[in-house]
Order: C-alpha cells, then structure tokens, then sequence
C-alpha cells in the first residue's frame, strides 16, 4: 500500500512540475496572424500546438503549394530544432520547470524512506 501511495505521490509531483507550453523564445519572431497564414503556422504559433500536426500539416501544405522562404517557413525550422528535445509521444511539448529535477529528487528520497 505504501508503495502505491509513493508511486502516486511521485506521479503527482512529476505532472505538476512539468508543463505543456510554446514559447516566444521558440521563434526567431512571432508575426502578427491573419487570414493569410497557412493552418500549420497558426497551430504552431498556439499556446499548446501539436508538434507532430504542424510537421504533417507543413508537409501537406507544401505538397500542394509552390515552397516560398517566408518568415513562417523559417520559424517553422527554428521552432523544430528548440522543441526537438521537449516533444513527448503524442506530439505536445513538455518543457520541465526550473526546479524539478531537484524537487523530483527530494520526492524520491521521501518516498524511498516512507517504503522502507
């Protein structure tokens, strides 16, 4: 029973600690969005974008228009490379808190002890 109650205090702490985001410092510039921007640049630039839509919506965007170097296209390959790290399976962003290795940390120690 102790484990179980450790296991979920850990879980707990884990969820709270780690957050789903985009971030301005992801883009080299936001541009202001409009009736123009393609779907995937619109999904992109959201708060909490699916990054594995945006690579299938770019994809077929460019299937079916002529590739022009724009703004959106090289935000498109900035963005990539800086959320490469933080993209979970299902294709959010999961940037880590400041301090959650460290509060991760001490929640195991706690929990090892209440278990032994």
């Amino acid at each position: 029973m102790k484990n179980k109650l450790s296991l979920l205090i850990i879980s707990l702490l884990i969820t709270t600690l780690l957050s789903a985001q985009n971030r301005e410092s992801f883009f080299k510039t936001v541009p202001a969005i409009d009736n123009a921007t393609p779907e995937w640049a619109v999904e992109m630039y959201s708060s909490n974008p699916n990054v594995l839509k945006v690579d299938f919506d770019y994809s077929h965007y460019y299937q079916i228009h002529t590739f022009e170097k724009n703004i959106h296209t090289q935000n498109y390959k900035h963005w990539r490379r800086f959320v490469d790290e933080y993209v979970d399976g299902d294709g959010h962003i999961i940037v880590p808190g400041k301090n959650w290795r460290m509060l991760f940390t001490t929640a195991l120690q706690r929990s090892t002890k209440l278990i032994q």
